[in-house]
């Protein structure tokens, strides 16, 4: 079948074609691998030959199929041993040492220590997702800092008038929270009578 690449992608039909590496990578996986840095290049050579055994492409593609090979190969070994992970279970292609090698690597500090990592750095990413400013405050921020460069240096607005409201404005803050107070003392009471 001959293919091209396409991105990180191979054409015309990149499911097919993922789906070949992925069984060209079980039948020979002999070596607990968790990463494709660590798989020797001896190794990678040997599924790009089998690789290229079922695929063609033209000479000018070369460099950029291999890319994509390996950019793919690489997600298929995470995506394959995650799944192994996840199951709990030795898959039938995989020999027993090797399904050792990696569970032992899965209970290791190292591992753990990777994993709480991203995990944590996931969950920052995801904090700053939803804590993220509204459009609401980015709006009233905005509005705030346009305000500040109308006031002049001497406390005056373009006017000429001086600004007295910002002293207002702190005065009632004062008497909002003696609002709440009140209403929060009334809601305790309330709560005392129905009892």
């Amino acid at each position: 079948m001959k293919i091209f690449p396409r991105g990180k992608e191979f054409y015309p039909n990149h499911t097919h074609v993922i789906h070949a590496l992925s069984n060209i990578m079980r039948s020979k996986f002999d070596s607990p691998y968790h990463t494709w840095k660590e798989i020797p290049i001896e190794v990678r050579n040997m599924w790009f030959d089998k690789f290229k055994k079922k695929f063609c492409w033209d000479d000018e593609h070369a460099h950029e199929i291999r890319r994509v090979f390996e950019f793919r190969a690489s997600s298929r070994l995470k995506g394959m041993t995650f799944e192994i992970r996840k199951s709990g279970k030795q898959p039938v292609w995989l020999s027993k040492d090797v399904y050792d090698g990696l569970c032992a690597y899965w209970e290791s500090e190292e591992f753990k220590g990777k994993s709480m990592r991203k995990n944590y750095k996931e969950s920052q990413l995801l904090m700053n997702h939803f804590h993220s400013p509204t459009l609401g405050e980015k709006i009233n921020h905005l509005s705030i800092k346009s305000q500040k460069r109308h006031i002049g240096s001497n406390g005056e607005d373009e006017d000429g008038d001086e600004d007295e409201d910002e002293d207002e404005d702190d005065d009632d803050d004062d008497d909002d929270d003696d609002d709440s107070n009140d209403d929060q003392q009334e809601n305790e009471d309330a709560d005392k009578n129905d009892k």
